[in-house]
């Protein structure tokens, strides 16, 4: 990001450099008073009016200017002198040409996104600690939901995705502290979905213009996601780590610019955890303890033991608002297998809560988007970001907690 630039990023000049010919007066300056923007200046005969950023940009660069990734030039002010006049070579005559004097601001792209920035802040290369089976009946639950990676809603400043990057780092290693002090039990990860903003499905894809990252580039950032999470616990010395991952309705790959509709279990973040899940199949010394679930066929959520406890994992999308337990209820009704689950993770709702009954559970997880919009305009609510960690044994849940 710009504000993360050093000074010299923006007034070096390339290596070896040589200028070309010509009469090109050209210098560029750091402004003391505001790091993130310098100054080019430059007296020539060529004439830039009407040009595109593209062709400014390019003769700035051809003149030994540096623009660094994330940034632009933009033209503020031009001077025209119609008669200025030069010699070529000394001795010759004097030539009449129009002279320009343009003054250029380099700025930091509001928005601008390095995905390789990203990706490479999520890297961890500390070694795993071994890790000893632990006898305890108790796991550690972490739900993870509405990350929705590209979304671009973040009141405006542009950096909404480095904002959900930053709370998941905070979380995941706040959820590393938590399991340390709960007495360092088997782990479960919980992706409820909606893991990137996608193109081509929710609201008949009219969310296309309000996107930061391109579709292939929030796959790639999720599959990071995944994995430092993944790294994170591995290295901390987890006994077992067992990671869940559903679609939500963002995460599908059904296109409604064509009406064509997949199976729910063909989704963009399913097939990330698949991606990753081979990634470390190559590495058992240090993956071997690790295992990744995803939908069955034609299925749109998950229903296993975890630990003691059975678990159903689902977006949240199945249901209307609110109707969580209903669902389940019915589930129930017909004996389908959700229906016999102690504990209920969903996400969809944008807003943790929690439901109880006698014998279950329903948690909702709490968003990590940055915020959303259209639902503040709405409602005026904005919800509390952030993992929700708890820990449960024999379908009992306990110490629920908002990391």
């Amino acid at each position: 990001m710009g504000s993360s630039k050093k000074v010299n990023d923006l007034i070096q000049q390339p290596d070896n450099f040589i200028p070309p010919k010509g009469r090109t007066s050209f210098t560029a300056e750091f402004l003391p008073h505001d790091k993130n923007q310098s100054i080019i200046q430059a007296t020539t005969d060529n004439d830039l009016r009407g040009k595109s950023d593209k062709e400014i940009e390019k003769f700035i660069k051809s003149q030994g200017g540096h623009i660094p990734q994330g940034y632009r030039a933009r033209l503020v002010e031009i001077r025209h002198q119609t008669h200025g006049w030069t010699r070529q070579k000394q001795g010759q005559d004097a030539l009449t040409k129009p002279t320009f004097w343009y003054k250029f601001i380099v700025e930091p792209i509001n928005g601008y996104i390095n995905i390789d920035e990203l990706v490479k802040n999520l890297s961890k290369k500390n070694p795993a600690k071994k890790y000893i089976p632990n006898n305890s009946k108790e796991v550690l639950t972490i739900l993870f939901a509405d990350l929705q990676l590209g979304k671009i809603d973040d009141e405006g400043e542009g950096l909404g995705v480095q904002k959900t990057i930053d709370k998941f780092i905070d979380s995941v290693d706040k959820a590393i502290h938590f399991w340390r002090t709960n007495g360092k039990a088997e782990v479960h990860l919980a992706f409820a979905g909606d893991c990137i903003e996608g193109f081509a499905t929710s609201q008949n894809g009219k969310l296309t213009w309000r996107q930061s990252l391109t579709l292939t580039e929030q796959l790639r950032l999720f599959r990071w996601i995944l994995r430092y999470a993944i790294d994170s616990f591995v290295t901390a010395g987890v006994s077992k780590l067992e990671v869940d991952v559903v679609n939500g309705n963002h995460d599908s790959a059904s296109s409604k610019y064509t009406g064509v509709e997949t199976r729910p279990d063909d989704g963009h973040a399913t097939e990330s955890a698949i991606a990753v899940n081979e990634a470390l199949r190559t590495n058992p010394e240090r993956y071997g303890h690790v295992t990744i679930f995803v939908p069955k066929k034609d299925q749109d959520h998950i229903v296993r033991k975890v630990g003691s406890s059975i678990i159903a994992i689902a977006h949240g999308h199945q249901w209307s608002r609110g109707k969580s337990m209903e669902w389940l209820a019915g589930q129930a009704l017909n004996q389908q297998s959700a229906g016999a689950s102690h504990i209920l993770l969903h996400g969809h709702e944008h807003e943790h809560s929690i439901k109880t009954k006698k014998t279950r559970w329903v948690i909702c997880g709490a968003p990590f988007e940055v915020s959303s919009n259209w639902w503040k305009s709405k409602t005026g609510d904005e919800s509390k970001r952030g993992a929700i960690a708890f820990i449960h044994q024999d379908g009992e849940a306990k110490n629920i907690t908002l990391l």
